[in-house]
């Protein structure tokens, strides 16, 4: 009868996986049209018309899921008396629309730059973004399990989309690394378990049986348990494979992957880490200056920009991981609204290197050198870079310096409450890496402006769809600066 139950409620609750039910839909549909659309490629003019077909049809799928997600009438809580598989509320909702937005810039990033990936990317596109959307509902680890495996199963095969010797090296690394934080994160959960006798996150026994254990032992299965979540936000100790990829896969793809996972699983922490005691907290607090160190000051003596995203981005998520590690409601209003600004601050950066790179002929070598005089020649394109790059660092007049602005605040109301001298080490720790980072994002606009080229290598044709491309990934940096009240408000709503 308890089985029976069971399926009941998971068929009363369809109707609120609206999203997910559509997009393996859309996926299975996708998979089959790519199939026809193969057998039928013979010419190379028949392959670039398949690639607008299959490019529409999957904008048109993004599209309508975010027409479903933001109609969505019904908005479910979580229902303690009985055990929960999946939460569809307020924030769930917020993080899917990250998502969608940045699937939205990675697919006219591909459009815009005229890439012609194989089509077998796009079903692998619908599949990830279906992984994401389920692993922000999910609050029953082995849903967060699989959720997880999804999505990285997607990220194993984009590393190898250029088919070179590199990528497949990359993908082989990313893989293994993987499949070691799965397994480390599968062992944690199961200890979990046994711990409290519930795979629920969100169940009030989960956060009661967690403080009858020995604190010790309680912080060794969090950090197990962490893994694949540390894994997906390219956090310390599972960031090691980040580099390699970044600078193997195409550039549109991972700059959704720069953002996107880290949408989901920041989402599936913040829940997490509000259920911990509060003992727990300097694990978190140890992880964010970890990786704000290993990210900024490995990133220094990167030559490639790339490269060099990468370990900005291990950086980043201890910034992310800084907000949440106070366990206060502040502190997860400033990391939504952190990760927000980030999104567009991020994969603008992708983009205007990308732009660059494309304009030289037979070089894909994304060398921070190679943008010797683009500032000079190109005014707009060094004007953009300035801003993404002043923006990641966290500097006035962008996006990045508020949402640094609202982490660091809840970082120190947290330590003036608790007086823990972690976080007081954290937050000097964090004001002091900002001025470090001052010196490798600024290096790209720096030899922009200040180093010459020799002829006219240094000229970027621009086309106008590229500048309105440009200009639109580029508005919300600025307008969340000067109207950041407008994000914060709505994400308080949502935390409400």
């Amino acid at each position: 009868m308890e089985l029976t139950e069971k399926l009941n409620s998971i068929l009363q609750n369809l109707p609120y996986l609206a999203s997910e039910i559509f997009l393996i839909l859309a996926f299975i549909v996708i998979v089959i049209v790519e199939l026809l659309i193969y057998r039928k490629n013979s010419t190379e003019a028949q392959q670039n018309e398949s690639q607008v077909w299959i490019w529409g049809f999957s904008l048109a799928i993004v599209l309508f899921v975010g027409y479903i997600t933001v109609s969505q009438p019904n908005i479910i809580g979580y229902n303690s008396s009985k055990e929960s598989y999946f939460i569809s509320d307020a924030p769930s909702v917020f993080f899917k629309i990250i998502i969608l937005i940045a699937a939205l810039i990675s697919l006219f990033h591909i459009k815009v730059l005229k890439y012609k990936l194989p089509n077998e990317f796009y079903p692998l596109f619908i599949f990830q973004i279906f992984g994401l959307f389920l692993l922000t509902i999910s609050t029953n680890f082995l849903l967060i399990y699989i959720a997880i495996e999804i999505v990285s199963i997607a990220s194993y095969a984009f590393t190898a989309l250029n088919l070179s010797k590199k990528a497949a090296e990359a993908s082989i690394k990313y893989a293994l690394f993987g499949g070691i934080s799965s397994a480390v994160m599968l062992y944690g959960m199961s200890l979990l378990y046994g711990a409290t006798g519930t795979l629920d996150l969100l169940n009030p026994d989960f956060t009661r049986y967690l403080n009858q254990i020995d604190q010790g032992a309680l912080s060794m299965i969090l950090l197990m348990t962490l893994a694949g979540f540390l894994f997906k936000i390219t956090a310390f100790p599972f960031h090691l494979w980040a580099p390699d990829v970044y600078e193997a896969t195409p550039t549109p793809v991972i700059s959704f992957m720069s953002v996107a996972p880290k949408a989901g699983g920041i989402l599936v922490l913040s829940r997490l880490m509000m259920m911990i005691p509060e003992s727990q907290k300097n694990l978190f607090i140890i992880v964010a200056i970890f990786s704000i160190a290993i990210g900024n000051f490995t990133a220094l003596r990167q030559t490639n920009a790339k490269r060099m995203l990468a370990y900005s981005t291990i950086a980043q998520a201890g910034f992310l991981m800084a907000g949440l590690a106070t366990l206060s409601n502040l502190g997860l209003q400033s990391s939504y609204f952190y990760l927000f600004g980030y999104i567009f601050s991020n994969m603008l950066a992708f983009f205007l290197i990308d732009l660059a790179e494309k304009q030289r002929e037979n070089e894909n070598a994304y060398l921070i050198s190679n943008f010797k005089g683009f500032g000079i020649n190109n005014p707009f394109w060094g004007i953009l870079i300035i801003i993404t790059m002043i923006s990641l660092i966290g500097l006035p007049t962008t996006v990045g310096f508020t949402g640094k602005l609202f982490v660091f605040s809840a970082v120190w109301e947290n330590y003036q409450i608790t007086n823990n001298k972690f976080l007081l080490f954290l937050f000097a720790f964090g004001l002091l890496n900002t001025v470090i980072a001052l010196y490798y994002y600024l290096k790209i606009p720096f030899i922009a402006f200040f180093r010459k080229e020799d002829g006219d290598s240094a000229s970027i044709k621009v086309s106008n769809i590229q500048y309105l491309f440009s200009i639109l990934i580029a508005l919300p940096i600025l307008f969340y600066f000067f109207k950041s009240d407008l994000l914060m408000n709505w994400i308080q709503l949502i935390l409400k």
